[in-house]
């Protein structure tokens, strides 16, 4: 995935943007009204567009090619929130009871199942709700753009065995996990562009973009502030025969994420990170902006941009990725860390003034 991948990816994202509304568009959906009774009706290839106002209701997606738009993520557009009692769905949790705002939901079986396939969220907010934000399991072809994600007790916007996946233009801020995450995604072919990710997880998994344990993608001109670690890309062993894998983070911006995020069974103390490489293979980050990411407690991942192992966690060592052309400054302890695990792990030409080892950075 080098430089003529980007330019597909960018132009298929252009498209996805500024595609008009399909033909055979159901009619708008009033505050008040049913938006899943007109997700049932729904037939592949319509649009159910909401008006704008507050809905509440957590809604269900498991029909293919199926839009969802709102009337816009601003203040005076669609706004998603939880009802009193929640509509019945197969994806709430049957432990915690946690409700997922939106879900969109393929077969449980994803070895012999079929997946969703080309569904899309747009313009609008999800707000409030007991899981998470956005929720997808087992969707192909699959689009999220220019959603806000905001105050909810899971992730923002998350999804598990993706593949086709866009994150496209969206906020996520102020949830209680990861911003923006895909994970468990062996050929996830993602576009993440042009989204934020602001104060997600903090105490938790503060993560302002999370990839776990998934292949191929683009991170591009992303920002991440106000996490314990901006973007990490990490291996924990999710499927051995293959790390994680095949992803380019280019022209995005980590700043400050120095929240505070104890140790866990699952993670250990995150704070002070811009970009994390844990476990890795082939990844390749640069022209990207990182700067003052400072830990508030210890952590041994700090750092503006920091390569390491994670056999500890049941992942591998870094291999056979790229650090280049960075602009990393006035992060603690170095500007780029790397913890001298793995082979073929490569650092040219970044702009930075303390490293670990020193021999890193271009002054």
């Amino acid at each position: 995935m080098r430089p003529r991948m980007f330019a597909i990816a960018l132009g298929a994202s252009a498209c996805l943007l500024w595609s008009p509304i399909p033909a055979g568009a159901a009619d708008v959906v009033q505050p008040g009204e049913s938006i899943q009774q007109a997700i049932d009706a729904a037939q592949p290839g319509d649009t159910v567009r909401l008006a704008a106002g507050e809905f509440r209701e957590n809604v269900t997606i498991t029909t293919d090619d199926i839009t969802l738009r709102g009337a816009g993520s601003s203040k005076d557009g669609t706004v998603l929130m939880p009802a009193s009692t929640a509509t019945p769905s197969p994806c709430t949790d049957s432990e915690s009871d946690e409700v997922q705002g939106i879900c969109v939901l393929g077969a449980a079986n994803t070895e012999t199942g079929a997946p969703v396939a080309d569904v899309t969220i747009s313009d609008l907010t999800v707000d409030g709700f007991s899981g998470t934000g956005i929720h997808a399991f087992h969707a192909d072809d699959y689009t999220v753009a220019h959603v806000r994600a905001r105050n909810n007790h899971g992730y923002g916007i998350a999804g598990f065995f993706l593949s086709g996946v866009r994150f496209l233009d969206n906020v996520s801020n102020d949830n209680a996990e990861p911003g923006i995450y895909i994970g468990d995604s062996h050929d996830a072919q993602a576009v993440v562009l042009g989204n934020t990710s602001i104060h997600n997880g903090v105490g938790g998994e503060g993560f302002g973009f999370l990839v776990r344990d998934s292949g191929n993608g683009l991170v591009i001109g992303n920002h991440a502030t106000r996490n314990c670690v901006g973007f990490n890309f990490i291996d924990t062993g999710f499927n051995p025969v293959e790390p994680l894998s095949n992803w380019t983070a280019a022209g995005n911006t980590a700043n400050h994420n120095n929240g505070a995020c104890p140790a866990s069974p699952e993670f250990p103390a995150f704070s002070g990170t811009g970009i994390l490489l844990g476990g890795t293979h082939a990844v390749e980050v640069t022209r990207n902006h990182v700067f003052g990411n400072r830990p508030v407690i210890a952590s041994g991942l700090s750092g503006g941009i920091v390569v390491a192992s994670t056999t500890s966690l049941g992942g591998t060592v870094p291999t056979d990725n790229v650090i280049s052309r960075n602009v990393a400054l006035h992060n603690k302890p170095g500007d780029v860390v790397w913890d001298g695990t793995g082979t073929g792990n490569r650092f040219k030409r970044n702009l930075c003034a303390v490293s670990l080892p020193s021999w890193i950075c271009d002054h």
